[in-house]
């Protein structure tokens, strides 16, 4: 992650250098703020207002995201790219297949790092554990 840059990024995603998610339980989509009819009452709510309203600015400027993954054009400006700088041949299928890697390990590496005893060095990208002892019983109750 480029330092300075920031990705915007869905409830999904933990906050942490670079990444802005939305507040989770907090009031958060358009359609909720434009049928109260209601101003922003504490900061996370103006947090996730300001969250939305950039998102979807982001969603409409790009258009990037069907509902199962995303559209054609950046299939192929992906495809393009990978062609052009890296000299591979690649496919949407082996793209979307990449995506799914990287959403399991994701949902791994999220479901470790909420428990006590794990952190992220966000310096040298990696996972930090207090003890052996920790692992252990990480290994233990996961198995």
């Amino acid at each position: 992650m480029p330092i300075g840059k920031y990705y915007l990024v869905d409830a999904g995603y933990t906050n942490g250098p670079g990444f802005l998610a939305p507040f989770r339980s907090t009031r958060y989509h358009l359609k909720e703020w434009a049928s109260s009819q209601q101003q922003p009452k504490t900061f996370k709510e103006l947090y996730n207002l300001r969250h939305s309203r950039a998102r979807n600015v982001v969603e409409r400027t790009f258009g990037d995201h069907a509902q199962n993954g995303w559209k054609p054009h950046v299939y192929n400006a992906a495809i393009r790219n990978v062609r052009e700088k890296c000299n591979v041949e690649i496919t949407k299928d082996n793209i979307a297949s990449r995506c799914k890697t990287f959403d399991k390990h994701y949902e791994v590496i999220s479901k470790i790092l909420s428990q006590s005893g794990f952190g992220w060095d966000w310096v040298n990208d990696k996972l930090l554990i207090d003890s052996d002892d920790v692992w252990n019983k990480y290994v233990e109750v996961s198995a």
